[in-house]
């Protein structure tokens, strides 16, 4: 769905974890920029691909994929991007790379590997099962993001680092659209701006902050990974 002359939204319908819709988004620009904004999971990679052509696009075309953090939902879409598009280049916060490229163990694995010896061999077996997971997604940074960076693509692209959810956690303010990526640090309710789901936050009071520095910037269109797209004068979110 186009939102603006050079942004749209993909909607990918259902995460199956969280049993909600996904919206990523999809931005351009007259200098052959293409940037998709997160991945899902492999499994939406087709419809990735499918909303890209609605767009006027071929996958191939992408030369940018912004990530805003480590989850899975978020990143595990990358690997086989980039089989459908060698020369796109992924770009993350850089406290957040580490987690993405394999230096660190991600967050919420390393919470369950710290329980590890409390589970039972069906526990175990799904967090092996999550190891193996992460490391077949691991994907390289190509670009490591500073808060406050211009990229200048697509209108230009400013990273906030937000981070809360996670500790790299960054959004993206496209400035020419007034459109600004969330990913998960706020939800889109009641017509505002809010925390995202707490029980998902590594430091809440620190995802606070962050939600203050987001709200503090000019956006108009903010577009919140799970809970949709939310226009400043409206009412609530729109998600279509």
């Amino acid at each position: 769905m186009k939102i603006s002359e050079n942004v749209a939204v993909i909607t990918i319908d259902v995460d199956p974890v969280m049993e909600k819709n996904l919206y990523l988004v999809l931005a351009w620009d007259d200098d052959g920029n293409l940037a998709l904004f997160d991945t899902g999971y492999t499994i939406h990679v087709e419809k990735i691909s499918q909303a890209i052509k609605d767009a006027g696009f071929n996958v191939a075309d992408l030369t940018h994929i912004f990530l805003t953090h480590q989850d899975m939902d978020h990143i595990g879409g990358v690997v086989d991007l980039l089989k459908l598009a060698p020369k796109a280049k992924v770009l993350a916060h850089k406290d957040e790379a580490p987690y993405i490229d394999g230096r660190k163990t991600p967050v919420k694995l390393q919470q369950r590997l710290d329980k590890y010896g409390e589970q039972d061999e069906a526990g175990k077996e799904q967090i092996d099962n999550a190891v193996k997971m992460v490391a077949a997604h691991r994907v390289k940074i190509d670009h490591e993001l500073d808060d406050g960076e211009i990229i200048p693509i697509c209108g230009s692209i400013e990273v906030m680092h937000t981070p809360g959810h996670t500790p790299g956690h960054a959004v993206y303010l496209l400035n020419q659209s007034g459109v600004i990526v969330l990913g998960d640090a706020a939800n889109a309710e009641g017509g505002s701006l809010v925390d995202f789901y707490n029980e998902y936050i590594q430091d809440l009071p620190l995802s606070q902050k962050s939600l203050i520095k987001i709200n503090s910037t000019s956006w108009k269109t903010a577009i919140a990974y799970h809970t949709g797209i939310l226009n400043r004068c409206s009412e609530r979110p729109l998600n279509q």
